[in-house]
């Protein structure tokens, strides 16, 4: 009997980026997911562009202090506060408006809300709209204010600035991802199956303590991380050549890992690769998935943030950010980018509301049928989306 081995091959294909490449205009189905890559890509490099802004505006460039190793990085407002009273202040505003936002978790890239659900359902549509801006503010400055006060307290305060120092922050880093079982969503490899204990407004206290907990390590593990990666990668001055082979490199790890969609925080069907059980193979894939976001980050980062496109003035730092946050907005992935989920039971007035689009779910149905021989439908609090959150539609405010 002939095995049909191949054709299901192809189908798995499907999924990837290449295949797109290869055969763009194939079918129905291969036009609609090129639109989500589309979508994909202009969040993800939407998303940094913001960040280099935002971080440049508030405090000094990470280019230029890198470069003045053991010191401090310069913040604009210094003449106001000096030296780590500033750092820890920013933390701490931070870390209460996360907290504040109902964002803590999310900037973990955890699921859960302590939110009451009472948050969700307001009737008046001027009153909704009104809370949900004043929380995407709040989430937009607390999360800036969190991840830039805990990277520069690493940076300045914990070590002296070596190679050694960064090699140690990257291996305990890792280890605070595992102990705190975040790996995969630092490196946007999801685990098959479903989230445990979700929490909600409903939790126990003590669930939501245990979370917190879990969270915040997760957060100063990711910093770590990132520091010891970076000030590893931009341990001496060079030429945009380097950054541009981070860059390349960065992405071809990316693609290859299958996390496109995953890192760029897009809200979408669409599944790149199937979901795995944990293992060796996959903790291998969660390896190369962080090391090419980290790669690809900083290389693509220090080509904007050094001098090699545009000088570094106030007004590049202002454009970078109107520009990032536009592109966050039409790709419709800024409440993930900084940590905002809605729990889905929140939906008490239908799909219409979040704007779900039922031809599009209808032709992703139809396509995760083909590649996992089931509809990968939505469930409720605890079936999770692709950044961990609980799965409903999260537009513009929502």
């Amino acid at each position: 009997m002939p095995s049909n081995t191949g054709a299901h091959a192809l189908k798995r294909d499907r999924r990837s980026l290449w295949y797109l490449f290869c055969q763009p205009w194939a079918e129905e189905e291969d036009r609609k997911r090129l639109v989500v890559y589309a979508r994909a890509f202009l969040a993800l490099y939407g998303s940094i562009i913001f960040w280099i802004g935002a971080w440049d505006l508030i405090t000094e460039s990470r280019v230029l202090s890198a470069r003045r190793s053991g010191e401090l990085p310069r913040q604009h407002w210094e003449a106001i506060i000096h030296g780590r009273a500033r750092e820890i202040l920013c933390l701490v505003l931070g870390y209460l408006g996360v907290v504040l936002a109902d964002t803590h978790y999310g900037n973990a890239g955890l699921s859960g809300t302590w939110w009451p659900i009472s948050f969700y359902r307001i009737r008046s549509p001027a009153l909704r709209f009104v809370v949900k801006a004043l929380r995407l503010g709040v989430a937009v400055g607390s999360m800036l204010a969190l991840w830039i006060g805990v990277y520069n307290v690493i940076e300045a305060y914990v070590l002296d600035n070596t190679r050694l120092r960064n090699y140690i922050f990257l291996g305990v880093g890792f280890v605070l991802l595992c102990a705190t079982s975040t790996l995969y969503h630092f490196s946007f490899v999801l685990p098959a199956g479903e989230d445990e204990d979700v929490p909600s407004s409903r939790s126990p206290p003590m669930v939501h303590l245990s979370m917190t907990l879990r969270a915040s390590i997760s957060i100063v593990a990711q910093n770590l991380v990132w520091v010891g990666a970076y000030d590893l990668l931009e341990e001496e001055a060079a030429g945009w050549h380097r950054e541009l082979f981070y860059w390349a490199l960065g992405l071809m790890l990316i693609l290859m890992t299958s996390i496109t969609i995953e890192h760029s925080w897009i809200e979408t069907e669409y599944k790149e690769a199937p979901p795995q059980h944990p293992s060796l193979m996959m903790l291998g894939r969660c390896i190369l998935a962080a090391a090419g976001q980290v790669i690809h980050n900083t290389g693509f980062w220090t080509l904007l943030d050094d001098d090699f496109v545009f000088d570094p003035s106030p007004s590049r730092n202002a454009v970078y950010a109107v520009v990032g946050f536009l592109c966050l907005v039409a790709s419709r992935s800024i409440n993930n980018n900084f940590g905002i989920s809605v729990p889905h039971d929140a939906d008490d007035e239908g799909d219409a509301e979040y704007g779900d689009d039922e031809e599009e779910a209808a032709g992703v149905a139809g396509i995760n049928a083909d590649v996992d021989g089931k509809v990968n439908g939505r469930g409720g609090v605890g079936k999770m989306s692709s950044r961990g959150k609980p799965t409903s539609r999260t537009p513009l405010l929502q």
